[in-house]
């Protein structure tokens, strides 16, 4: 019998932006140039929102920091304001499906205020490769007033907390995910870095297309940002 694919989170190295035309710069690659809406978080109702409008959300985001000023240089501009996280889902999950549990995830983690902290954020969903997949940046600063800071150690948003919530909420959303730590699977040889996971990508191509693409990330072995683990509890429903 197959196992369940393995759930997939990673955290993307130096993914922060440090300014507001970082930020902007970052929501404009991921709305494929304001071909594609972001979505806001569910404090904002989830709206879309229109390229047209990143200007002006990406300033609001990079104050409400309290720590960047307008006109600052860009030398002096040394803390990255926002982290951009990657859910992946594995290649034929329904396509809906992955979009509603990639954003609940993050609703639950970042939005909700349940884990330590309440973060704005935006979303966009992606399916230009074989797995869909779901690009979560957050603003660093909880309306609370603290930092984000996502450890291994953390009360709240440990790697292990934020693997175990993913696996549920896959699950009321019909997708069947299992997390799994390296060793649990027998792996021990360490992981790949980034760089090469995306020197590896590069190099595979698409049966019958001319094209590079880069390879899905449920058939790369996990690299050293991504995270998984074996959910170890009953799931019990949401109210």
């Amino acid at each position: 019998m197959l196992e369940p694919p393995q759930a997939i989170i990673r955290i993307v190295p130096s993914g922060g932006a440090k300014t507001i035309s970082q930020i902007y710069n970052q929501w404009m690659y991921l709305s494929r140039d304001g071909e594609l809406q972001l979505q806001r978080s569910n404090r904002y109702l989830g709206v879309m929102l229109p390229s047209k409008h990143f200007k002006d959300v990406a300033q609001s985001w990079a104050l409400q920091t309290g720590n960047y000023q307008l006109g600052q240089p860009e030398r002096d501009s040394k803390q990255d304001l926002t982290t951009h996280i990657i859910v992946s889902f594995p290649p034929g999950t329904d396509m809906e499906a992955a979009f509603s549990a990639g954003r609940a995830w993050a609703e639950e983690m970042f939005g909700s205020g349940r884990n330590g902290g309440t973060f704005d954020y935006l979303t966009a969903c992606h399916s230009d490769r074989a797995h869909p997949h779901v690009h979560l940046v957050i603003n660093r600063r909880a309306l609370e007033g603290h930092w984000l800071k996502i450890s291994r150690r953390h009360a709240f948003l440990s790697y292990e907390k934020l693997r175990l919530a993913l696996v549920d909420v896959a699950q009321h959303h019909g997708i069947t995910l299992e997390a799994t730590s390296r060793s649990e699977r027998g792996i021990i040889e360490p992981p790949i870095t980034y760089a090469e996971y995306r020197r590896r990508s590069r190099r595979t191509t698409v049966p019958g297309e001319g094209d590079e693409r880069p390879a899905a990330a449920a058939d790369a072995q996990p690299f050293s940002t991504s995270i998984s683990a074996r959910a170890r509890s009953p799931i019990s429903k949401q109210s």
